[in-house]
C-alpha cells in the first residue's frame, strides 16, 4: 500500500466518528457554497473602480469554470481512476459520487479562484487558499478522492487561474498604468 492509499484510509477511518462525520461532509459539500459565495462578496464589495470588479469576476469564474468543466473532464477521459470507496473496500464514502477521481474537480475549481484572488490581494488569496486546502482535505477524509486527486487538482486549477491572470493582464494593460507583474521589476 503506497502513502495516497494508506493517507486517504487514515484521514477516512478519522472521519467515520459521528461529530467528525458531520463537519466532514460539510466541509466537503457544503462549504464550498460558502467559499464562492465569500468571492462574489470580495469582488463586487472591494473598492476598486467598476471595470476592475468586472475583471476580477470575470478572471476569477473563467479560470474557475475552465479548470473544472474544460480541462478536468479532458483529463479524465484519458485517466480513468476509480474513486477510493470503489478502489478500496476499507474506505467508507460519506457521500457518493460518481465520476472518476482524478484530478479533483473541487480542487480544480477553488485553487483556480485562489489563485486569482492571490493575484489581487495576497492576504485573501492566502484565505482563499486555506479555504481551498480544507475542502480538498475533506474531500479525501469523506472518502471521495485520494490526496494526489486533490494535488493535481490544485496544480491544474494554480496553473489555469495564473494563466487566465495573465492573459487579462495583458488584454488590459493600458502603457500609462504599471501592471501588477512590472511593479516589482
Amino acid at each position: 500500500m503506497n502513502i495516497d492509499h494508506s493517507t486517504a484510509i487514515f484521514l477516512n477511518t478519522f472521519a467515520q466518528t459521528p461529530d467528525v462525520r458531520e463537519a466532514v461532509v460539510f466541509f466537503a459539500q457544503y462549504f464550498p457554497y460558502l467559499v464562492a459565495a465569500l468571492f462574489l462578496f470580495f469582488t463586487l464589495s472591494r473598492v476598486l473602480p467598476q471595470r476592475e470588479k468586472w475583471t476580477l469576476l470575470g478572471e476569477g469564474l473563467g479560470s474557475a469554470l475552465l479548470a473544472r468543466f474544460g480541462f478536468v473532464p479532458l483529463i479524465r477521459a484519458f485517466v480513468e481512476r476509480p474513486r477510493p470507496f470503489v478502489d478500496n473496500s476499507a474506505i467508507v464514502a460519506l457521500f457518493n459520487e460518481a465520476s472518476y477521481s482524478f484530478p479533483s474537480g473541487h480542487a480544480a475549481f477553488f485553487f483556480a479562484l485562489s489563485t486569482v484572488v492571490f493575484l489581487y490581494n495576497k492576504r485573501w488569496g492566502v484565505w482563499f487558499y486555506a479555504a481551498s486546502i480544507v475542502i480538498g482535505l475533506a474531500r479525501v477524509a469523506a472518502g471521495v478522492h485520494y490526496p494526489t486527486d486533490i494535488l493535481g487538482g490544485a496544480m491544474l486549477g494554480g496553473l489555469v487561474g495564473f494563466a487566465v491572470h495573465r492573459l487579462f493582464v495583458k488584454k488590459h494593460h493600458h502603457p500609462s498604468i504599471p501592471s501588477s507583474t512590472e511593479e516589482g521589476r
